[in-house]
């Protein structure tokens, strides 16, 4: 165990002494750190916009994250308790999707983006990650429902609620951690 965490530790080393050293001490091969200093960092933040790029990339992670809890959710629960026809068949086309590589995708998105005038805009940047994001969350989501029992259903049903009163107030507190998991993950 040992020899496998200093083997997977040593990338995470590598990259945290790298930061502290200078441009010509930057590819020695020696383990230890040697002249600590700060002008990576000072070059960083000099010589680029990294807040800038940083916050943008905040943006969009946590936008795409978003989104696609927000869509896969009902999406998922929908092919698992909704009447829909071709349920499972849908469920192998997200999970083909998301096997599909994402490099093959990319000009005609862009193409996509281009026509419809959202290109260079964060939020077709969330719209074209959610379309690589999405079917995984769907895919992933439709198993995690399948294991509610119908009774809990049945039981909010019986007492008069909808179809989607039954998403909101019974499955989604009940599937929260789930959701979450898979969010986080």
């Amino acid at each position: 165990v040992l020899a496998i965490t200093l083997y997977s530790g040593c990338p995470i080393y590598w990259m945290g002494i790298t930061g502290f050293r200078s441009g010509a001490d930057l590819y020695a091969p020696w383990l230890l750190p040697g002249p600590f200093g700060l002008s990576s960092y000072h070059d960083l933040f000099t010589l680029t916009n990294f807040p800038r790029y940083l916050e943008n990339s905040i943006i969009v992670s946590v936008g795409t994250t978003a989104l696609t809890v927000v869509v896969a959710t009902p999406m998922a629960y929908a092919l698992i308790r909704g009447q829909v026809r071709g349920a499972r068949t849908m469920v192998k086309a997200m999970l083909f999707a998301y096997m599909f590589p994402a490099l093959l995708l990319v000009i005609p998105i862009d193409i996509f983006l281009v026509r419809l005038g959202l290109d260079n805009r964060l939020d077709s940047l969330i719209i074209a990650s959610q379309s690589f994001t999405l079917p995984l969350a769907g895919w992933l989501l439709w198993s995690y429902f399948k294991t509610f029992p119908f009774a809990i259903e049945e039981a909010a049903r019986g007492e008069g609620g909808t179809r989607g009163q039954t998403l909101y107030r019974i499955i989604l507190p009940i599937s929260l951690p789930g959701v979450v998991n898979f969010a986080c993950w």
